[in-house]
């Protein structure tokens, strides 16, 4: 994360192996073909092939941002969402306990919030 011209700016990459979620200046790009994006100018989010959050980003203010989402993290899983940061052993994992932000298939529902705006 890093601050330009009073924007704040998020810079990484998420993978599984198979897909990717990058991030650079906050344009975002997603591979892998059971993953789906939506977006809109205060939050990001990545659905997998159920529709699951698995990826959140949600601007709240100029200088505040949640982001919650699954994530590798050595021999575990890191799950960041409402009930805060777990870690969890090995390939044990549980959904996002996170309302889905934005209706899908996107290319259908760009930038249309599922309900109101994100929370």
């Amino acid at each position: 994360m890093y601050t330009e011209n009073g924007v704040l700016y998020v810079d990484a990459t998420l993978t599984d192996g198979q897909r990717h979620i990058e991030i650079r200046k906050n344009t975002f790009s997603v591979t892998g073909h059971s993953y789906d994006k939506n977006s809109s100018r205060n939050a990001f989010e990545v659905v997998n092939e159920r529709g699951e959050p698995i990826f959140q980003i949600i601007r709240r203010s100029a200088g505040i941002i949640v982001i919650n989402g699954i994530f590798a993290m050595g021999d575990g899983i890191a799950i960041a969402d409402n009930q805060g940061l777990e870690r969890l052993p090995g390939s044990a994992i549980r959904p996002l306990a996170v309302t889905r932000i934005f209706r899908y298939p996107s290319w259908q529902y760009p930038a249309e919030y599922e309900s109101g705006q994100p929370r």
